[in-house]
C-alpha cells in the first residue's frame, strides 16, 4: 500500500534523525568527552532556565556553558569535525521533514501532494507523450488564409517561443495564462509540455480537468468534517500551489455553485500571487456569456491570453 504524504514525511525525517544519532555516538565513541561536554550543557542550560524563574542570578551558569561549549569547539577541530557536521542532514532543509515552515506549506510537501495527485491521474504517462521533445509543428497549416495575419504553423512556432521563455523565467509573480481555441489545435499538449518542464524544475504543479476541479469542490464544500480532514491537503492545494492547471474550462456542468467556486480559486491566486494556466474552447471575449462578470473581468485584466487556431491536428 502507497504512503500516505505524512508517513513520507515522518520517515524522512526520522531516518535523518536515526543517521545523525549514529554519527554522534561514532563521535562520542571516538572521544567520550565530548558526550559528557554535551551532558553537562544540557544540565546546566535546565539549571540557568530554572535559576531565571527564581529570580537568581545566572551569569556563572552562562560562563560555565560558554567555557565547555568552547573546549568541545576545540576538541572537534582537533578531529577535523565541524558543529554542523552533527547535525541531521534532512531531504528538507527549509522545513526539516515536517512538511511546514512558519504555518505554511512547505514547497517539499506541495511536490508530494501533487506527486500522489498525478499518480492518481496517470498524468505522468500523458506527459511522457505531450512534451516539448514530441512537438510537432509540421502537423500544422503552413499556409495563410486570406483572415490570417499568421498562419497556424507560425502561431504555434511563436507560442513556443513565449512559452519557452515564460519557463526560463518563471518565479513568483509569473503571469497567468489563458489558452483559447478550437478543438485540437494544440491546447492540452502545450499545457502538459509547461506542466513538465515545470516539474522537473521542482515547482509543484497541480493538473486538473475543469471537471474533475468543480466535482471535487463542490463535494468539499458539503463533506462531514472527517472527511473534509482527509481532503484538506488537496483543497488547499488548489490556492496554495505554485502553478494550478485548470483544463477545458467550460465542459464541466455549469451552475450557480460552480461558478462561485471557480471565481473563488482565480480571485485568491490572483490574491496571492500564484499562477494559473487555464486551457479552454471559450473564446476569452466570450467568458462573460458562459459565466459572469466577475470571472470575465478577472480572467480579462490579469491573465495572458494565447490564441491556437487552425485545423484539428488530432485527426492529422
Amino acid at each position: 500500500m502507497a504512503l500516505s504524504v505524512k508517513e513520507i514525511l515522518d520517515r524522512r525525517r526520522m531516518e535523518s534523525e536515526e543517521k545523525n544519532r549514529k554519527k554522534i555516538a561514532a563521535v562520542y565513541e571516538a572521544n567520550p568527552r565530548l558526550k559528557e561536554i554535551d551532558k553537562l550543557v544540557q544540565k546546566l542550560n535546565i539549571q540557568r532556565i530554572n535559576d531565571r524563574i527564581n529570580g537568581l542570578a545566572t551569569e556563572k551558569t552562562t560562563n560555565e556553558v560558554l567555557k565547555l561549549r568552547r573546549e568541545k569547539d576545540q576538541i572537534l577541530s582537533k578531529l577535523g569535525i565541524e558543529a554542523k557536521d552533527l547535525e541531521p542532514s534532512y531531504f528538507c532543509e527549509e522545513c526539516k521533514d515536517t512538511g511546514s515552515v512558519n504555518g505554511k506549506t512547505c514547497s517539499c510537501k506541495k511536490q508530494l501532494i501533487t506527486k500522489k495527485l498525478y499518480d492518481q491521474s496517470e498524468i505522468e504517462n500523458r506527459i511522457k507523450k505531450e512534451n516539448f521533445s514530441k512537438f510537432k509543428p509540421d502537423l500544422f497549416r503552413k499556409s495563410r488564409q486570406a483572415d490570417e495575419d499568421e498562419s497556424p504553423y507560425e502561431n504555434i512556432q511563436r507560442i513556443r517561443k513565449n512559452m519557452e521563455s515564460f519557463l526560463d523565467n518563471f518565479g513568483a509573480g509569473s503571469p497567468n495564462l489563458y489558452f483559447f481555441g478550437q478543438v485540437g489545435t494544440g491546447k492540452t499538449f502545450m499545457v502538459n509540455c509547461i506542466a513538465k518542464e515545470l516539474m522537473d524544475k521542482g515547482v509543484a504543479v497541480l493538473y486538473q480537468s475543469s471537471n474533475e476541479l468543480h466535482e471535487f469542490l463542490g463535494s468539499y464544500r458539503f463533506m462531514y468534517p472527517d472527511q473534509k480532514a482527509q481532503f484538506k491537503d488537496k483543497n488547499d492545494l488548489i490556492y496554495n500551489v505554485d502553478v494550478l492547471v485548470i483544463d477545458d474550462l467550460g465542459t464541466e456542468h455549469i451552475t450557480e455553485v460552480s461558478k462561485s467556486n471557480l471565481f473563488e480559486v482565480i480571485n485568491r491566486r490572483i490574491i496571492s500571487q500564484k499562477t494559473t494556466i487555464i486551457s479552454s474552447n471559450i473564446d476569452i471575449y466570450a467568458i462573460d456569456s458562459y459565466y459572469d462578470k466577475r470571472i470575465s473581468s478577472r480572467i480579462m485584466g490579469e491573465y495572458k491570453p494565447v490564441l491556437f487556431y487552425g485545423n484539428d491536428v488530432r485527426l492529422a
